[in-house]
This record gives C-alpha cells, sequence and structure tokens, in this order.
C-alpha cells in the first residue's frame, strides 16, 4: 500500500515496450527482464497477469477451476493467488447460499493491472 509522500518510478512507453517485448520473446522470467531492465519493486509475473486475465474475461472462479483452466498444480495456483491477495488485485468471497464455496474475484486495481497489461501488450504486438 502507498504511504504518504511516496514517490512512484515513472517510467517511457518505450521502455514499458522493451519489457514486454522481452517477456514475450521468451526471456526466462519476469524476474531476469526486471533486472536487466533494472526495474524496482517488478510487482506482477506472467502468470499472475495471465490468472488476471482469466479472471476479468470469466468473472468470478474457484481455485479449482483456476488450477484446471490454466493447467498447472493446485500448489502453483495457492502460491500465485497468496501473492495476488497481498497486493490487492483479487479477493475472495464466499458464495451466499454455500459458504463452503469461496469464488476468487478481481478487485478494481486487479482490473487495471489487467487492462494496462493488455494495452502494452497490444500496442507491441
Amino acid at each position: 500500500m502507498a504511504k504518504k509522500g511516496q514517490v512512484f518510478q515513472q517510467y517511457t512507453d518505450d521502455f514499458k515496450l522493451e519489457a514486454v517485448k522481452d517477456c514475450i520473446e521468451g526471456s526466462p522470467s519476469y524476474e531476469v527482464v526486471a533486472t536487466r531492465l533494472e526495474i524496482r519493486n517488478s510487482t506482477l509475473s506472467l502468470e499472475q497477469v495471465r490468472l488476471l486475465d482469466l479472471l476479468s474475461t470469466k468473472g468470478a472462479l474457484t481455485f479449482t477451476e483456476i488450477t484446471e483452466l490454466q493447467g498447472g498444480h493446485k500448489s502453483a495456483t495457492s502460491n500465485r493467488l497468496k501473492k495476488l491477495i497481498q497486493k490487492n488485485y483479487v479477493q475472495f468471497e464466499q458464495k451466499e447460499n454455500d459458504h463452503r464455496i469461496k469464488h476468487v474475484v478481481i478487485t478494481v486495481k486487479g482490473l487495471a493491472a489487467t487492462k494496462l497489461a493488455n494495452e502494452l501488450s497490444y500496442k507491441y504486438l
């Protein structure tokens, strides 16, 4: 969460496009790209962006549905969701009539991040 008086790093569109290009062209990980471009506080991995995109298009999904749609392991989905929840990109909501079922819902901050990632991707492509 931002603190009063905190100054955020501003990046140019060209710089952002270079980062997206590196990710698309097969850099091993987001961290490698962030290190190479000297990006501080890299916030989202490619897998996290894909999860946010999935939630923005499909709507609220259960943990199992997300794991099945992404074709990964439950542990990977769990780790991804924990990080996104900590950063307030997603949240859990319980079903009204059955409190055993929790849905993962994208937040406004998550929608904004997804929109930015999509704009940068489309601009590059």
